[in-house]
């Protein structure tokens, strides 16, 4: 029986904080990106890292993966009347700022 090629993508969570994004925006953008689906989602502490089947066009070129674009909303904001702030600019963010992206080999 033949191994299969995986991708897995760890999110740090740090990183994606800094940029007031959730694990799920960043997961939605990672599999529209991909056109897979979740095989599996571990978790460590916490933290759900998806394993996911891979087209072979980003198997071989990881690093387009790496390059996907991210949006996040930036800038200084406004207030509301309430107080609370909103953020106005958007800005694309790489994946690989975001998450630790590995190819890896399993059972298929």
């Amino acid at each position: 029986m033949a191994g299969g090629f995986f991708i897995d993508i760890d999110i740090q969570r740090d990183a994606i904080a800094r940029y007031g994004l959730t694990v799920g925006e960043v997961q939605e953008v990672i599999q529209s990106a991909i056109g897979g689906m979740n095989i599996t989602a571990p978790s460590r502490a916490g933290n759900a890292i998806p394993s996911t089947c891979a087209t072979r066009e980003l198997r071989d070129d990881v690093e387009k993966l790496k390059r996907i674009q991210v949006p996040a909303r930036m800038g200084g904001g406004r207030q509301d009347g309430a107080g609370r702030r909103f953020r106005t600019g958007m800005a694309q963010i790489p994946l690989a700022q975001l998450a630790d992206i590995r190819v890896t080999t399993g059972r298929p």
